[in-house]
């Protein structure tokens, strides 16, 4: 007889080696104390599992703790394993903002913010990642998307609080 396979957030024991690392990465991160979380995490690697809150601590750890590209790996995990999870379209913009605003990587922000709204279309973020989205392209060059993703904005949310904003990049040459 075969056995079904079972998800590996399902099955997640403390790593062997790891299991008191990962009780405290957990607490810290948990109570807030990003720092100190990170600084476990960095140490014992396996103090992170592989679920969606464990991901998204440990996103929280490292950007709060100023490290931004350690952040992006573990946002990049969420969208992307878990992505059906409620904390994927935050961490999909989360992810967007990091790119965009503390690591210069404007075409890969875009990408993340069109990930935001394509996870949760209607969700409480969809305004937001539309503008940022637009933002992100028009900074990475792209100024034909941006302009279009502007006008769409305009269109779709005609008192949106990004609407000076984005008419001004609806006209730009």
């Amino acid at each position: 007889p075969t056995i079904a396979p079972v998800a590996k957030a399902e099955l997640e024991p403390p790593p062997a080696n790891g299991g008191a690392a990962r009780a405290r990465f957990l607490e810290l991160a948990r109570g807030g104390e990003f720092k100190a979380a990170y600084q476990v995490m960095a140490q014992s690697p396996a103090a992170v599992g592989s679920g969606a809150e464990d991901l998204f601590l440990a996103a929280d750890a490292a950007r709060l703790s100023n490290h931004p590209e350690q952040a992006v790996g573990y946002l990049k995990r969420l969208t992307t394993e878990h992505s059906s999870d409620s904390r994927a379209p935050l961490s999909a913009f989360t992810l967007g903002r990091i790119l965009l605003s503390q690591l210069s990587r404007p075409a890969e922000a875009a990408e993340a913010f069109a990930l935001a709204r394509r996870l949760r279309p209607s969700g409480g973020l969809a305004e937001d990642a539309l503008a940022r989205e637009a933002e992100a392209r028009a900074a990475a060059g792209s100024r034909g998307p941006a302009r279009a993703l502007a006008q769409q904005y305009v269109t779709r949310y005609p008192r949106g609080k990004h609407l000076p904003t984005m008419q001004r990049l609806a006209t730009a040459p």
